[in-house]
């Protein structure tokens, strides 16, 4: 898989799982959609760089070193350090298979769901499923309800 981790702010950061053969017209097409769901979120920008990871992390590792145990650590050690790093409260996943692999997914079976004490995880359909099937904006935005009461009310504190 891969995936582009991008800080928006103390209260976000987002997690993008891409398809790996994906066009530059996809990309622009997801950034436009991306775009829309953050003004519906309420958050209006989307200024900081983007970071890649990617699993498995070398093209020729071994496949008893790149199973799904070692992805989950590998992606967790990722979001943590990021975390640390960045001080998101919030990390919303646009994901099309690693919703399993996402830190404190082992413990939840929701879409919306607290990892640790300070952050909460939302998960929801990649923005490429989202484009290539639009009915799933609709299950998209329910996702996202539980985040947007989150970011309106840290917006008014």
């Amino acid at each position: 898989f891969l995936l582009h981790y991008q800080p928006v702010d103390s209260r976000l950061a987002l997690l993008c799982e891409l398809p790996l053969q994906a066009g530059r017209e996809s990309l622009t097409q997801s950034r436009q959609l991306l775009a829309a769901v953050l003004r519906a979120l309420g958050v209006m920008t989307l200024d900081n760089p983007v970071e890649t990871f990617s699993w498995p992390l070398l093209p020729d590792m071994p496949a008893a070193q790149s199973g799904a145990d070692q992805a989950r650590q590998a992606l967790g050690g990722f979001v943590a350090q990021r975390r640390e790093r960045d001080g998101f409260g919030n990390l919303l996943v646009f994901s099309a298979q690693i919703d399993a692999l996402l830190p404190g997914a082992d413990k939840h079976s929701g879409r919306d769901y607290a990892h640790g004490t300070d952050c909460h995880v939302t998960c929801t359909h990649s923005l490429h499923s989202m484009l290539a099937l639009p009915e799933l904006k609709r299950a998209a935005w329910e996702h996202l309800q539980p985040l947007r009461r989150r970011l309106q009310e840290s917006a008014r504190a």
